[in-house]
């Protein structure tokens, strides 16, 4: 099931007369549900836009929900990380796992022998090798 999170805006506009002294001269309130965004991007342009009107003025805002680092879908539950020094694969923005060239398997940790090398008797350890 999709994670949707309910969230309720309170905007509140004073007249600031001094340090000490301000009153309140409106107050907006606006509940919604967001569902994250499908990446887990943090410089995502995808904003929802929330329009709210009382009877003294209107306020437009941009809000969003994104997954933590390295987490993605609907749900934010599909985990992508990738190690530098380790991984052979890159996250997409999906969160799958896009394997580097000459790597495959579900953890891209297989590496892809040289073509003709015999697929029972030959193995290899780094790509385009036969053992």
């Amino acid at each position: 099931m999709p994670l949707k999170r309910l969230f309720t805006v309170i905007l509140e506009a004073y007249d600031l007369v001094n340090r000490n002294e301000k009153y309140l001269i409106d107050r907006a309130i606006h509940r919604g549900l967001l569902r994250p965004l499908i990446s887990s991007m943090k410089q995502s342009t995808d904003w929802h836009q929330v329009t709210i009107s009382t009877q003294y003025s209107g306020y437009t805002f941009c809000i969003q929900l994104t997954c933590e680092l390295n987490h993605y879908g609907n749900d934010c539950t599909k985990v992508c990380q990738t190690n530098d020094n380790h991984t052979k694969f890159k996250c997409d923005a999906n969160g799958d796992k896009i394997c580097e060239p000459g790597w495959s398997g579900t953890e891209c940790d297989k590496a892809i022998c040289n073509i003709g090398c015999h697929p029972v008797h030959g193995t290899c350890s780094r790509p385009g090798e036969c053992e």
